[in-house]
């Protein structure tokens, strides 16, 4: 029997339009973002966010997340809120990246109806 994803409830994301780029904490965890990502390999129209644990100044990591500079504004909060339950999925939680993905795009269903 799998294991139930266990995906915490995500409070709203604020995202400032005049600022591409942020910080916050989310269950232990330093988050940097970055929603206005020129196109390159991993970003793109096709794949219009990523994330990626990245080290920090501090000797530690930071899960670094990028959003495509061409998605529009209302849809940037909704896939950094991808990309963050998607990265606690698969780093804290262990799941496999399909699933992951597949749990993560089931929240941010719910969290677009919801915010």
């Amino acid at each position: 029997m799998e294991k139930e994803p266990k995906i915490l409830q995500t409070n709203k994301i604020e995202l400032n339009p005049e600022e591409s780029i942020g910080y916050f904490d989310y269950k232990g965890l330093s988050v940097r973002y970055n929603v206005a990502t020129e196109t390159q390999d991993d970003t793109n129209a096709e794949k219009p966010a990523n994330y990626d644990l990245t080290p920090n100044t501090m000797g530690g990591k930071t899960l670094s997340i990028w959003v495509w500079e061409g998605v529009p504004q209302k849809f940037k909060e909704i896939l950094l809120q991808h990309e963050l339950v998607e990265a606690d999925l698969r780093l804290n939680q262990k799941l496999p990246k399909e699933e992951a993905h597949k749990a993560a795009f089931e929240s941010h269903i719910q969290y677009a109806k919801e915010h």
